[in-house]
């Protein structure tokens, strides 16, 4: 029994090694470049999400089930878009991003283009976030004061 368990520890181990070792050399192939390159895939994926969820969420004719739906795959969007850039995931970019944030300051620095494209989409998400609040019908009937009698 102690055999088992012992030899249970160590393939948890060997695997929690393996996916850090895996999840280190991602981060690492990322340069600049790359990395600002899989941040506009995701947020154009995520702008496209967002506009068909502002069309979807005040929409009667549109079930739950599909407006549930329609946020999950604006979501798979957004991840194959990190995925496609090498594998990447929000825990790796964001890795990434720690610790070489000097670098990508340069970088960034350098290519104003990349940087508007950033921010217009930025843009964008603030303004669509505003046509994103649910029209909910009140759970109470509105109370209202007579004024008191003298």
């Amino acid at each position: 029994m102690k055999q088992l368990l012992r030899i249970a520890l160590l393939a948890a181990l060997g695997a929690a090694l393996t996916s850090a070792t895996l999840a280190a050399a991602l981060v690492e192939e990322l340069t600049p470049a790359r990395y600002f390159e899989c941040q506009v895939a995701a947020q154009e994926a995520t702008v496209v999400g967002v506009e068909e969820r502002a069309r979807t969420i005040n929409n009667a004719a549109i079930s739950a089930e599909q407006k549930r739906s329609s946020a999950q795959a604006a979501q798979d969007r957004v991840t194959l878009a990190l995925y496609s850039c090498g594998r990447q995931n929000g825990a790796t970019m964001g890795a990434y991003a720690h610790r070489h944030a000097d670098a990508l300051q340069a970088w960034l620095n350098a290519n104003p283009q990349v940087k508007a494209r950033m921010d217009a989409l930025i843009q964008r998400l603030v303004k669509l976030s505003g046509q994103m609040t649910p029209q909910m019908p009140s759970p109470m009937p509105a109370v209202t004061t007579a004024p008191a009698k003298p």
